[in-house]
């Protein structure tokens, strides 16, 4: 049973249980795909290709031990990092399978993936700085993001100067190489949605080795928070949007 009071926990139980989904359905269609494909080919080789089964049995565990190997070594790296930020967490989910959805106490939700990391801080419908409790709202919020608009972004060599030292200070602090902050807001003339939020502020990150970095995160949660704000309301105020 899953504990519903630790996030930390039924992040873990929930991470496993969709690992174990997709390597189940990985192998039953591999082994389906590689069935058809080899018999397939021994009809139109008049049945003379026997050694095609040799390859495919040979060839086969390997490859799937591979694939296991490298899916539990990225579930066990997400866990580990997940348990570093445990201090700060008010929830954690999944979404497009394994990609992780992170609730801080103080409204960032951070979503790593592949060699990316998105900070970002939402607003509520109305316009104010919303806080998500879980990570069900902040999917939520995120909702509407046909109906924005970019209304500033900032990187290394664009946007406000105070905006870019900013972003360079923390680019610093987390070790990243490359970084660039971009602010969306609600299209005027896009349907009222009392769900989803009426700006964006989000900070993208290039880091290969986000999975070892929770340590830096907690120091710069803070700092992440204050920058994404003042995207929206001292960067690029709604007042300076045309």
């Amino acid at each position: 049973m899953e504990n519903t009071s630790d996030p930390v926990a039924r992040f873990e139980v929930r991470l496993r249980r969709i690992q174990r989904l997709v390597l189940l359905l990985t192998v039953a269609g591999l082994a389906v795909e590689t069935v058809v494909m080899a018999t397939l080919f021994l009809i139109t080789s008049g049945g003379r290709a026997i050694w095609v089964f040799v390859y495919v049995a040979a060839s086969l565990p390997v490859g799937l031990t591979v694939f296991v190997w490298a899916v539990r070594r990225a579930g066990s790296q997400l866990v580990a990092l997940v348990n570093v930020l445990r201090e700060r967490l008010l929830d954690a989910g999944l979404v497009a399978g394994t990609h992780a959805v992170l609730v801080f106490d103080n409204g960032i939700v951070a979503m790593p993936a592949a060699m990316n990391v998105i900070f970002a801080v939402y607003a509520s419908p109305v316009g104010g700085v919303s806080t998500p409790q879980t990570a069900a709202e902040a999917k939520q919020l995120s909702r509407g993001a046909s109906h924005t608009r970019g209304e500033g972004s900032v990187s290394p060599h664009r946007g406000p100067e105070a905006a870019r030292v900013r972003l360079a200070e923390i680019t610093q602090a987390l070790q990243v190489r490359g970084a660039r902050a971009l602010l969306r807001g609600r299209r005027s003339t896009a349907p009222p949605d009392m769900q989803a939020s009426a700006w964006t502020a989000a900070l993208i990150v290039t880091d290969p080795k986000w999975a070892t970095k929770g340590e830096r995160w907690l120091a710069e949660l803070d700092a992440i928070r204050d920058f994404l704000e003042r995207l929206r309301t001292e960067y690029f105020p709604p007042s300076a949007v045309t």
